[in-house]
């Protein structure tokens, strides 16, 4: 279900309880895991983290944003969440090797 927020604060509040526990301890997993420069907010009305304009300069087909799709992850069932997994592949990555990873991806695509 879609939420109207324009915070990760606007967004959790509107949770039923259940899923407000779930995804807090979630938020506190990825605050912590997440490799320095990840950015938490609400996109395309989710809750979600993104690489910030700063730290991507080149732009992308001529916008600004880095948008790199195909990164969710849904959980079905909020008592079965594994909390200590997900934060341990949140931090296999930096938003260093993110970057090239889509640059490559895009050079691949353009060729």
């Amino acid at each position: 279900m879609p939420y109207e927020a324009n915070t990760p604060e606007e967004y959790i509040a509107q949770l039923p309880a259940d899923r407000k526990i779930a995804v807090e301890k979630l938020r506190i997993v990825l605050k912590k895991d997440l490799p320095k420069g990840f950015k938490g907010s609400i996109n395309y009305k989710m809750l979600g983290h993104y690489i910030p304009d700063s730290k991507y300069l080149n732009g992308c087909h001529g916008k600004r944003k880095l948008e790199i799709g195909k990164n969710c992850i849904q959980f079905k069932k909020m008592d079965e969440i594994p909390y200590d997994l997900t934060g341990e592949l949140a931090s296999k990555i930096t938003i260093n090797q993110w970057v090239r990873l889509h640059e490559t991806t895009l050079k691949k695509a353009t060729n």
